[in-house]
């Protein structure tokens, strides 16, 4: 256990722990499961036998109702209910009774025996009920009776005794079996607990143990590292061990024997410390002259380097003037270029516009030309309905003459004729609506053919405007092609000026960026020199601080031996 990594050590602990933990989940566990099979037997073995057997009761004095009912009334529709009742009743004691023998179960001998006979009654009570039932049916109630009374009425009296002392023992046998179960938890309970006890017991000693191979060590070497934190370097720790504190005790010896030697050699190199600090004051002195000498130099050059970047500063200011104004006629190319082709997309939209225009044209003058047919045509159907019109007038005329002559005719007839003079009456009427409708109809064809003629005149009008308008676009259409072609001569002539105009605004920022790079550097040169400058005004003031450090590393050199020697080493 000693020789165990830390991690394994305390693994060991939780294995132990969660071991006794999963033995007493798994007795407890068993332990449970034998309580519950335990209850589930007393209930399939005694709780439910008395249940059947109490329905069986039930059923044994409600079949003794239904009888002596039976016997009582003389009734035929009661008399078959109280028989279906009674078979019913019968058939619950017979299924019960089997019931009750596929579940009792019982070691005690008197109540197996007790269980036979109560069998045997109820197999005779079920015959004696069926000889009784019989007198019954027949309404002979007196002979029903005397039979229940000598010979049912005993047999029952004994089953109802048996089954009672069947209950009673196996009541007893079921309180057996709970104070056999109650025993049987309360051994559960104190296994449970002394099991939770061992294992705790288990736990802590092991914890303790293990504990105690863990800090013992750590306090010895805590110890330890007090007296080496106090100068002792010659302490040593002798545990040995293959685990995490075995490591960090080699880890602390290595590291005592390491300071040890920094210490001895920490005091051979402040010797050598305080002798190379005289030679370094000196060659400090050397060089602080000559630093004098650099930075006289080094403020000309940043005099002399300002003065050009103020001339490059002019230079730089001047071109960027002239390349935003070369930019901007760039830009102002572009727009036009820009301008030029939206005009000429915009031409071409007219210019199809124009030729859709004159498509249009021409399909409405070949519809008017279509209509104008289809008036005259009109004009030459209106004639010859005023024709046939004419010829109607006629012979409504001829028909009311007719009608007349006929009315004449009818008058000379008398009384026979009489029915022949409405019918001539009613005759000259409708002629005189023929002839009223035909004026009518021949005013509105004189109409029609008037407003037709001049229709045909308007669409003679109609035809000479739109072959007008079809000259008027065609010389629109040419008339654009004009505009299309002088816009794309000016975009031409823009495009040169706007390639010539980029290529100079190219050159003048090639021209600005090398001004800028010029800039960029004599104002690099100027910070330049004058951090140059700065820096050996830094670096005169950090060699008369060398100086000094040389002087105040020569003291501490000699403070540092005299600190070496108060380590034992």
């Amino acid at each position: 256990m000693k020789n165990l990594n830390m991690s394994r050590k305390f693994a060991v602990l939780i294995t132990v722990f969660i071991m006794t933990l999963v033995v007493i989940a798994a007795l407890s566990h068993t332990l449970i499961g034998r309580m519950a099979d335990t209850g589930e037997e007393i209930y399939e073995e005694r709780l439910v036998p008395i249940r059947v057997l109490g329905q069986i009761r039930t059923d044994n004095r409600a079949l003794d109702g239904y009888l002596l009912e039976l016997m009582l009334t003389s009734d035929i529709d009661r008399n078959k209910e109280l028989q279906a009742n009674i078979t019913d009743r019968r058939n619950s004691i017979g299924n019960n009774l089997a019931l009750f023998n596929d579940t009792f179960s019982s070691t005690d001998e008197t109540v197996t025996q007790q269980v036979e006979k109560l069998n045997k009654e109820i197999v005779a009570y079920l015959e004696g009920t069926e000889v009784v039932l019989q007198p019954a049916l027949r309404n002979e109630n007196a002979a029903a009776y005397r039979m229940y009374l000598d010979d049912l009425r005993p047999v029952r009296l004994n089953l109802v005794e048996t089954a009672a002392a069947v209950m009673d023992g196996i009541n007893q046998e079921a309180e057996a079996a709970s104070i056999a179960m109650q025993d049987d938890r309360n051994r559960s309970v104190l296994t449970f607990w002394v099991l939770v006890a061992i294992g705790a017991l288990a736990s802590i000693g092991l914890g303790v143990y293990i504990t105690r191979l863990v800090v013992r060590p750590v306090r010895e070497l805590n110890a330890l590292m007090g007296r080496a934190g106090a100068g002792d370097l010659t302490v040593e720790s002798t545990y040995s061990s293959r685990d995490e504190l075995g490591s960090l005790t080699q880890s602390f010896n290595q590291m005592k024997d390491n300071l040890r030697e920094l210490i001895h050699q920490v005091s051979q190199t402040s010797g050598r410390v305080a002798v190379s600090s005289d030679d370094l004051k000196n060659n400090v002195e050397e060089t602080t002259k000559a630093t004098e000498m650099v930075a006289v130099t080094m403020e000309e050059i940043a005099s002399g380097s300002m003065r050009q970047l103020t001339r490059v500063k002019e230079s730089n200011d001047t071109l960027t003037e002239l390349t935003t104004g070369i930019h901007h006629v760039s830009n102002s190319a572009q727009q036009m270029t820009s301008l030029s082709e939206g005009a000429l997309q915009k031409v071409g939209t007219g210019n199809d516009l124009v030729d859709t225009l004159e498509d249009q044209l021409e399909a409405m003058n070949e519809k008017v030309k279509l209509l104008q047919d289809v008036i005259e045509q009109l004009d030459v159907r209106s004639q010859e309905i005023g024709t046939i019109t004419g010829t109607i007038s006629g012979i409504a005329e001829q028909t009311n003459l007719l009608a007349l002559n006929a009315a004449i005719e009818a008058a000379r007839a008398g009384d026979q004729g009489r029915g022949f003079a409405v019918v001539a009456s009613e005759v000259r009427k409708l002629a005189e609506e023929s002839a009223v409708a035909t004026k009518q109809i021949a005013s509105l064809i004189g109409d029609t053919q008037t407003e037709t003629k001049q229709a045909v005149a308007t669409m003679h009008v109609v035809e000479g405007d739109m072959r007008h308008s079809v000259v008027n676009v065609q010389q629109a259409g040419l008339a654009f092609d004009d505009i299309k072609q002088a816009i794309e001569a000016v975009g031409q002539k823009v495009e040169e000026v706007s390639g010539a105009v980029q290529e100079m605004a190219a050159g003048a920022t090639e021209i600005l960026t090398s001004v800028n790079e010029i800039q960029g550097i004599t104002e690099t040169t100027a910070t330049e020199t004058e951090n140059a400058s700065a820096a050996t005004e830094e670096q005169m003031a950090s060699m008369e601080e060398i100086t000094a450090s040389a002087q105040e590393l020569s003291n501490m050199a000699d403070e540092m031996r005299q600190m070496t020697k108060k380590f034992n080493v």
